[in-house]
């Protein structure tokens, strides 16, 4: 039996709860867990990280909170970041909307940076979320490491066909969300209608 753990490391939402739950567990517990379940650990570089500059900051600073020495899969959430101040993550206009993206994020060198976390032994493997197939080609072309996961919104009215080709292609694996588009729509239905 397998089971498969993410962590994004959306610090106003799951950060907290992870490690409440990692720090509460009595050692004991925790390895009787772990001969229970594969433990898979996956980060999210948060949107405000995106430069090469704050990649290490952000990866350590989370391995830290969750006392770990590593992970096994550090992703780049999106392919744009969020302006910051310059020697925080912590968003420009957190409290208010809209945030503002940083659309001169440079998605090369951030790559760059994400290999240099391998090679420093932060992270075992590398990918991406929410990138689109002009944006992976852009990676694949400068890469030493190539994404080993990609997660996206798929699903049957949302398919990725000439995506999941070029994955496929350069044997990058792929995780949905989404998948069951059904409860987003009866989420809206049940909004619009009061139900």
């Amino acid at each position: 039996m397998a089971g498969f753990g993410e962590n994004p490391t959306e610090r106003r939402f799951y950060h907290h709860k992870s490690k409440f739950l990692l720090r509460s567990l009595p050692v004991s517990s925790i390895w009787h867990a772990l001969e229970l379940f594969l433990v898979y650990c996956i980060f999210q570089l948060p949107n405000t990280g995106n430069t090469p500059l704050k990649i290490r900051k952000c990866l350590k600073r989370s391995l830290q909170e969750l006392n770990l020495d590593y992970v096994d899969l550090y992703l780049i959430h999106f392919p744009a970041g969020l302006k910051c101040d310059d020697d925080t993550t912590t968003p420009l206009t957190l409290n208010a909307a809209p945030l503002e993206l940083d659309l001169t994020t440079n998605l090369e060198a951030v790559w760059k940076e994400m290999e240099v976390q391998v090679e420093a032994g932060c992270t075992k493997s590398i990918g991406v979320a929410n990138f689109t197939e002009k944006q992976i080609r852009r990676i694949v072309k400068i890469a030493n490491i190539l994404p080993a996961n990609i997660q996206i919104e798929m699903h049957a009215h949302f398919q990725q066909v000439v995506l999941r080709k070029l994955c496929d292609e350069h044997n990058i694996t792929i995780v949905a969300y989404a998948p069951c588009k059904f409860q987003v729509i009866l989420c809206w239905k049940f909004k619009t209608y009061g139900h």
